[in-house]
């Protein structure tokens, strides 16, 4: 890529992002890696995660007396109550899903690679720790429901 000076300022920071969904054919084509992950996959994943989530933790609050032990959490719960709480978990943990799972997609002017493996690497992360939250509820509803 050439640099250019435009006042005072490199052009490839003030270039526009492409923001279209790269397809696999094209970048091939144009020689540059396929993307590893699917971006509405792994969306699609903390959905489930997020609704799984949800649904145990209100069970478990509701129903077994269970108390939050999130911080944040038992602060929402205080604030807005059990239900509002718990649509606000899902639409902001989907909407910062839904933003790393496009950052996977997003061709940058430059360090587009780098940028899409660290928001693939972050995307990931996310999506076992939500894997693990639910996975914890299940247990603790288990193991109260057992003992």
């Amino acid at each position: 890529m050439r640099v250019r000076e435009q006042t005072g300022l490199r052009a490839c920071l003030t270039e526009r992002v492409d923001v279209r969904l790269p397809r696999t054919r094209s970048a091939k084509a144009r020689g540059l890696p396929e993307q590893r992950l699917s971006a509405l996959a792994c969306w699609t994943v903390g959905l489930v995660f997020a609704l799984l989530d949800v649904l145990t933790t209100w069970y478990a609050v509701k129903h077994l007396h269970l108390r939050e032990v999130n911080r944040v959490g038992q602060w929402v719960i205080a604030e807005f109550g059990l239900e509002a709480a718990l649509a606000m978990r899902v639409v902001i943990g989907c909407s910062a899903l839904g933003l790393l799972a496009l950052a996977t997609t997003v061709r940058f002017p430059r360090h587009h690679i780098l940028v899409n493996r660290a928001a693939e690497a972050v995307l990931i992360g996310a999506l076992v720790i939500w894997g693990a939250v639910v996975v914890s509820n299940a247990v603790q509803i288990a193991w109260y429901k057992l003992s």
